[in-house]
């Protein structure tokens, strides 16, 4: 658990200028793991030009592990504090889990994370269905 808290500590420090990068926009974040988002991830946009800072610092990447980790973590915190501007029309990003299997709630989707049966929509636990998911995409 210690070793947890000081590597984000240490991510949140080295990214705390992460406003001031802006030559590419993080329009997907990348996943390894549930709940380890980064723009820097499989799938994410940054996904391949991402380093430590000395990497950036001699031009072998564009941009941090640890700014990619912080702009997803800003934007889902951004999100679950808007929680009643989500909308179940919106899908940018269709995720999948195996070939031709793709659907807004598969991980790397739009909305992974949000998603279950009838019964958990109607009882507030999910946003979407599987099935609204699966027809988006």
């Amino acid at each position: 658990a210690q070793g947890f808290t000081v590597c984000h500590q240490e991510m949140l420090r080295q990214s705390s200028n992460v406003n001031s990068f802006d030559p590419l926009e993080c329009n997907h974040c990348g996943h390894d793991g549930p709940q380890d988002y980064n723009c820097c991830h499989p799938g994410g946009t940054w996904a391949g030009m991402c380093g430590d800072e000395e990497m950036v610092q001699r031009g072998a990447a564009k941009v941090t592990f640890a700014q990619g980790f912080t702009v997803c973590h800003q934007e889902m915190l951004r999100q679950s504090s808007n929680v009643n501007s989500f909308d179940p029309l919106e899908c940018n990003h269709c995720g999948h889990d195996g070939p031709q299997d793709y659907n807004c709630c598969h991980p790397g989707g739009t909305w992974a994370g949000m998603c279950g049966d009838e019964e958990m929509v109607q009882r507030g636990a999910a946003k979407v269905t599987f099935a609204q998911g699966f027809t988006v995409c």
